[in-house]
């Protein structure tokens, strides 16, 4: 709201995301009020979104229309070649996503009084971020094995599951480097110099610290442990290494749980759904572009 007052006079307006709409088609309705495409976002989200309790959620009949007058005003370049330019910047493929499903640990307590703990019951959230991560069992077993011989760039979500995963790396007989919030900038920097030039083995850091802005080229696996529901912290980490400048196909290891399945299955929503905006902005680019 602030800043649509802010720029309430300026003629030329210009928004760049590299995740415009990391949770809900109706994020576009905000982008549609600063580029002052609608009066309110309500009133652009009413066009084309229907009310379902708390959320906004789109017609089945107006998504082409909504497709539409979204080229009008924005498109996305996911791909230069598709939008008619050289491939000189651009991966040829995706990364090789590895889900690993694994059990639970034995010793792990859901707190619930139920035969089957899941997170889509949200009072289980902190137990499955929390000790169903760090407990000794499979998941970490998986992470071990899956790490052995390779150079890992290993993302997590809280204090307690980088500690635990840097030290099993470690009795692995690795050279881990951790990076996280009480990390002073120089250490960061010597710490992701040491990773590139191949003095340590892994990386273990939180999207939060270090998934945003590094380039890591070098990597060619990373182990995505501390996954939640959001889809541009999981983007973001990813892009640290597939990105211009790298060899080959970037992996990327997810272990998870029964317990965690709601999550990853929630995240992989998402990135469909922005698979699916990418393909239809750049078909009207086309279309937009011969009338």
């Amino acid at each position: 709201k602030w800043l649509c007052e802010l720029v309430a006079n300026v003629p030329y307006r210009l928004a760049l995301s590299a995740t415009p709409a990391p949770n809900s088609h109706y994020e576009y309705a905000t982008h549609a009020r600063f580029l002052n495409r609608a009066s309110t976002v309500k009133e652009y989200a009413s066009r084309f979104f229907r009310k379902d309790g708390n959320k906004w959620i789109l017609r089945g009949h107006a998504e082409g229309p909504f497709y539409d007058n979204l080229s009008t005003w924005s498109t996305y370049v996911y791909s230069p070649r598709a939008l008619g330019y050289e491939a000189s910047t651009e991966m040829d493929t995706e990364p090789d996503y590895v889900y690993h499903r694994v059990g639970i640990p034995p010793q792990w307590q859901s707190g619930q009084r139920t035969m089957f703990a899941s997170a889509s019951v949200g009072k289980l959230r902190p137990r499955i971020y929390g000790n169903l991560r760090t407990l000794p069992g499979p998941r970490l077993d998986a992470i071990a094995e899956y790490a052995e011989g390779k150079r890992c760039v290993v993302w997590v979500k809280r204090n307690k599951e980088e500690e635990t995963i840097a030290a099993m790396l470690r009795s692995h007989g690795a050279t881990v480097g951790v990076i996280n919030g009480r990390s002073p900038i120089e250490e960061r920097i010597e710490t992701i110099d040491a990773y590139r030039n191949g003095q340590i083995q892994h990386l273990v850091s939180k999207p939060s610290v270090m998934g945003f802005g590094v380039n890591l080229p070098e990597c060619d696996h990373m182990i995505y442990s501390g996954f939640d529901d959001s889809f541009e912290q999981f983007y973001q980490a990813v892009r640290r290494a597939h990105r211009y400048g790298r060899n080959g196909r970037l992996e990327v290891m997810i272990p998870y749980t029964d317990p965690e399945s709601p999550i990853l299955s929630n995240l992989r929503r998402k990135q469909d759904r922005f698979k699916a905006d990418c393909i239809a902005m750049q078909s009207r680019f086309w279309k937009r572009g011969d009338g």
